[in-house]
């Protein structure tokens, strides 16, 4: 029999506190990655300290709830890899737009680079 319902994404009817975590975790570590790319270069030391704090409990506590996204031990790696990736990627893809504009996409890709590489403060 069919049924008139829409199709959804597995692990996403319901949201369990697992999978709220999941995308909190998500939320806070890359926001934090745009406000560290950004702003980066005039914050205090401690900002950093509070952030990757903030970030592990979330996380931590993402990959400890059970959670219909997070089911096997290699979806858990696979999300754990992709917001450190995901955290150093979009930092350095917002850092080259502090203090101000590049001048140009060239400029851009190679401030991008060196963000990627050194850091976004250099």
């Amino acid at each position: 029999m069919k049924t008139n319902e829409p199709a959804q994404l597995r692990g996403t009817g319901n949201p369990s506190r697992g999978n709220v975590l999941s995308w909190l975790a998500g939320a806070v570590v890359f926001l934090g990655a745009g406000w560290f790319g950004l702003a980066s270069c005039g914050g205090y030391a401690w900002h950093k300290t509070v952030f990757y704090g903030v970030a592990s409990v979330a996380t931590g506590a993402a990959l400890l709830l059970p959670s219909p996204l997070l089911r096997t031990l290699r979806r858990k790696a696979v999300f754990v890899s992709f917001l450190i990736a995901g955290h150093f990627l979009i930092a350095a893809a917002i850092a080259p737009f502090y203090p101000g504009l590049p001048a140009s996409v060239m400029d851009y890709f190679q401030l991008f680079q060196s963000s990627l590489v050194d850091g976004p403060c250099v």
